[in-house]
C-alpha cells in the first residue's frame, strides 16, 4: 500500500501535470489560446470509447521542460512507461503501469525538483479506469495515465465537452473539442484539442492537443504547453507519444 500511494502521489504531480496541466496549486492565469481548424465537412457523429482486451499493451515516451520566465534554472525530465491490460469487466479496464528509464536534469532555481521525480523510476502500480477514462481507484487521480476523458455521447468535429478531476486536493477543469479525423502512422484516429478554461490554476499558452486511436480510445501522441503564475511565472510544454 505504501509503494501504491507513494506512486500515486508521483502521478498526480506528475503525468496529471502533464495531461491537464495542473499539479500543485501554482496560482492563476487567463489569457487567449489559438485554435486548430475544425472540420466541419464532416458531420458523421463518433462514439469514442477506451477499449482493450486482457493482454493489449502499450509503451509511451514522455518528454517535459520546465522553465522560469523571470529566473536563470530550468528542468528536462524524460520517462518511459508502460501499460499493460491485466482485467476488463464490462466498462472497467484495469492497467498494470510501470515507470523506468526515468531522467531528470534540472539547474537553477530548478534543482532539488530531481529527486522527487527520480523516484518514479521502477515504480509498477495497477490503476483502473472506465470505457470513458475516468479513475476507478478511490486514491487515484483521474487522467494518471495516456487517457483524455471522453464523452458521454456521440461528437462530431465542432463538440465540445468539459471534463473535471481531483490534482492534489485541487479541481481541475479541461475543455476538450473534437477537431477532425485524420491518419496517424496508417490507423484511424481522431485529433481532440484540450484548453484549461479560465480562472483556473494555470493557463494554455498552446491547447494541448491529443491524437487519439479511433479504435480503441488510446492516445497516439500528445503536446501541449501551460504558463503558471505563481509563486513564480513558470513555462511548461510537454510531449507523449505512443511508441510501441
Amino acid at each position: 500500500m505504501q509503494d501504491r500511494m507513494k506512486a500515486i502521489h508521483l502521478l498526480t504531480g506528475g503525468l496529471v501535470l502533464a495531461l491537464a496541466g495542473c499539479g500543485p496549486l501554482l496560482g492563476c492565469g487567463q489569457g487567449p489560446v489559438a485554435k486548430s481548424e475544425v472540420d466541419r465537412s464532416d458531420t458523421k457523429p463518433l462514439t469514442l470509447r477506451l477499449r482493450a482486451a486482457p493482454g493489449d499493451a502499450y509503451t509511451y515516451s514522455l518528454k517535459v521542460k520546465m522553465q522560469p520566465v523571470d529566473r536563470d534554472g530550468s528542468l528536462d525530465w524524460t520517462a518511459f512507461w508502460d501499460e499493460k491490460a491485466t482485467k476488463v469487466e464490462g466498462e472497467t479496464i484495469t492497467w498494470d503501469v510501470r515507470f523506468y528509464d526515468v531522467k531528470v536534469t534540472a539547474t537553477g532555481v530548478m534543482s532539488g525538483a530531481e529527486r522527487q521525480l527520480m523516484q518514479m523510476d521502477g515504480l509498477r502500480v495497477p490503476l483502473t479506469y472506465n470505457s470513458l477514462g475516468h479513475s476507478m481507484d478511490e486514491e487515484g487521480p483521474s487522467g494518471a495515465t495516456a487517457n483524455v476523458t471522453l464523452p458521454e455521447s456521440p461528437v462530431k468535429p465542432g463538440d465540445s465537452w468539459e471534463s473535471k478531476m481531483e490534482a492534489n486536493n485541487t479541481e481541475v477543469r479541461i475543455q476538450y473539442t473534437f477537431i477532425r479525423r485524420l491518419q496517424h502512422e496508417g490507423k484511424n484516429a481522431v485529433l481532440i484539442e484540450g484548453v484549461l478554461p479560465e480562472g483556473q490554476v494555470a493557463k494554455s499558452v498552446r491547447p494541448g492537443q491529443f491524437i487519439l486511436d479511433e479504435a480503441n480510445g488510446k492516445i497516439l501522441k500528445a503536446t501541449a504547453e501551460y504558463e503558471f503564475s505563481s509563486p513564480a511565472k513558470l513555462r511548461m510544454s510537454y510531449e507523449i507519444e505512443q511508441v510501441k
